[in-house]
């Protein structure tokens, strides 16, 4: 296998990979370089398919191998600069600068991906989730979404402290939306801070209890897995309600939360 590139294309796929892990079976073929992988908790999930255009110039068999991604990126200059990648006996990571070698191990299993039937299909920017996970993240490790006929709404609370951030359905004109509510981890949704420099636009999917499904097919097809936060307490599906309710009385709505 041989690819050239620069270096800031490949620390942005392999900076959203080592956000959920340290070790990665890459699948080459001869069209394209493909991705599956699952987090150490199996809590999160990620496939990519990165055809052989998205480089500069990219030559493979049928190849699949093992690496250790903070290795990997160790080698790989953070300043943008051309870069050509050789795989034979070992990874070879060739600069105008340098020429540095690591091994590899032999493939494993990929996850299984499980078979999953959303009611909730909303195309958003990825910046909106970015933005409003940043504020989130700053006083709980959750956010609930939720869907109602006025939009789609962002929640989290801690205390009296709340973020709220409201897309009406008036502007969601290609998205299907059903009442549902879930819980998500903050901590793994801060991988969009990655994702948003390949994708600048995700469609998200979930059902109530379900897990959250984020995609894009542009530039290159990619989907992110997130099972839900599970919670016992009907008050914490409760309160995050109230937070849309106070602010948007007229379009109270009803949800089970099936906890």
């Amino acid at each position: 296998m041989k690819l050239t590139t620069t270096s800031t294309v490949i620390r942005n796929i392999f900076n959203i990979h080592n956000q959920l892990t340290d070790s990665e079976t890459l699948t080459f073929t001869p069209s394209s370089l493909d991705i599956n992988l699952v987090d150490d908790a199996h809590v999160a999930l990620l496939t990519q398919s990165i055809p052989s255009t998205y480089f500069k110039s990219y030559q493979s068999s049928d190849h699949q191998i093992t690496i250790n991604i903070p290795e990997f990126l160790s080698l790989i200059p953070k300043k943008s600069t051309p870069v050509t990648i050789t795989i034979d006996n070992s990874i070879t990571i060739k600069t105008p600068t340098q020429t540095l070698s690591i091994g590899y191990s032999p493939p494993t299993d990929p996850p299984s991906i499980p078979t999953l039937s959303p009611s909730n299909t909303i195309p958003l920017t990825t910046s909106t989730l970015t933005t409003f996970i940043k504020k989130a993240s700053t006083i709980t490790d959750h956010i609930a979404i939720t869907t109602r006929p006025d939009g789609i709404h962002l929640t989290a609370l801690y205390d009296s402290t709340t973020v709220h951030t409201h897309i009406p359905s008036a502007e969601l004109p290609n998205a299907t939306i059903d009442p549902s509510i879930c819980l998500y981890s903050t901590d793994y949704l801060s991988i969009l801070n990655h994702i948003k420099k390949i994708h600048s636009t995700m469609t998200l999917k979930f059902s109530t209890n379900e897990p959250l499904i984020l995609t894009s097919s542009s530039p290159f097809p990619s989907t992110f897995l997130l099972a839900p936060r599970i919670s016992h307490d009907d008050s914490i599906i409760s309160d995050h309600q109230s937070i849309i309710d106070s602010t948007l009385p007229s379009t109270k709505t009803t949800l089970k939360s099936y906890y």
